[in-house]
């Protein structure tokens, strides 16, 4: 027996692509000077020889976004999915 109907449902954790509309989004300003242009920078952690994997002291740098104009790091909300750069 043969099935009539086809299952055209994706499974649950299958990422669906949606169109975004960026001009309809809100513009970022930076929370110090109300600039919306930030780069890119690396803030540095230093991680002490008792918790690196190699017991030396090690260092491990992050992307945290900064203000273009003034410098301040961006603050971002906890509870916001990641940051995604496009272009």
């Amino acid at each position: 027996m043969t099935n009539k109907f086809k299952h055209t449902s994706k499974p649950a954790n299958v990422p669906q692509s949606i169109r975004l509309d960026l001009n309809s989004c809100p513009d970022v300003a930076c929370h110090s000077c109300e600039s919306g242009y930030f780069k890119q920078v690396f803030k540095m952690k230093e991680v002490s020889p008792l918790q690196s994997p190699s017991g030396k002291k090690e260092y491990v740098g992050r992307i945290v976004f900064v203000c273009n104009s003034c410098d301040v790091e961006m603050k971002v909300d906890p509870d916001a999915g990641p940051i995604r750069l496009i272009g």
